[in-house]
């Protein structure tokens, strides 16, 4: 009988250590299995974020590279138009300092006697230069062109004149305004072309 209960504790005992070494094989297998999961998830989401940092980053830089190609371009228009700008007071400058009233009267005396050829002519300046344009002028031309020969005061001209036909509309521009004007027609693109070679 004491055999039997040897036995049988001795069969629970190995029963029961069978199960539970089986149980415990398998609690491991599985928690192995979730690792390897857990592990294999983890190693996907990292190769993700990964990825989408890498694209985030070219993204970043090729924003980077437009943005300072499109400054770039923006400064060197910047730089043209102020260069332009230097260049055009630097003529407008030139120009009103060679308007003094010795080569106004020579200018005024020469159209009237060839353009005008006897005719009625208005001339308008500005006021400061009025009397003394005056004085030279009518010192120097003829007698009888004296008389057809109007010089009158225009407020809106800061330097230099212009000249027409009394009774008619047309009339040339002579001012520093008018001037510059004209040659910047001429000089202003041959800046811009200059300022474009470098491209």
């Amino acid at each position: 009988m004491e055999v039997k209960i040897d036995q049988l504790i001795a069969k629970i005992k190995q029963d029961g250590i069978g199960k539970a070494q089986e149980e415990a094989s398998h609690i491991i297998e599985s928690a192995q299995t979730k690792a390897q999961e857990l592990i294999s998830e983890a190693k996907k989401e990292s190769t993700q974020i990964v990825d989408k940092a890498k694209e985030e980053a070219a993204r970043n830089k090729k924003n980077s590279e437009i943005a300072i190609a499109q400054a770039a371009r923006d400064l060197g228009l910047v730089v043209k138009e102020q260069i332009i700008k230097l260049f055009e007071a630097t003529l407008k400058n030139i120009v009103k300092t060679e308007l003094n009233e010795e080569f106004l009267s020579q200018l005024i005396i020469k159209l009237i006697e060839e353009w005008a050829q006897g005719k009625d002519v208005i001339v308008s300046v500005d006021g400061a230069q009025a009397e003394k344009l005056k004085t030279l002028v009518m010192s120097k031309v003829r007698d009888t062109v004296k008389d057809g020969v109007t010089i009158q005061i225009d407020e809106r001209i800061a330097s230099g004149f212009r000249i027409g036909m009394k009774g008619d509309d047309l009339v040339y521009d002579f001012t520093d305004d008018g001037i510059f004007d004209m040659l910047r027609i001429f000089v202003s693109p041959k800046i811009s072309d200059i300022l474009n070679e470098n491209k």
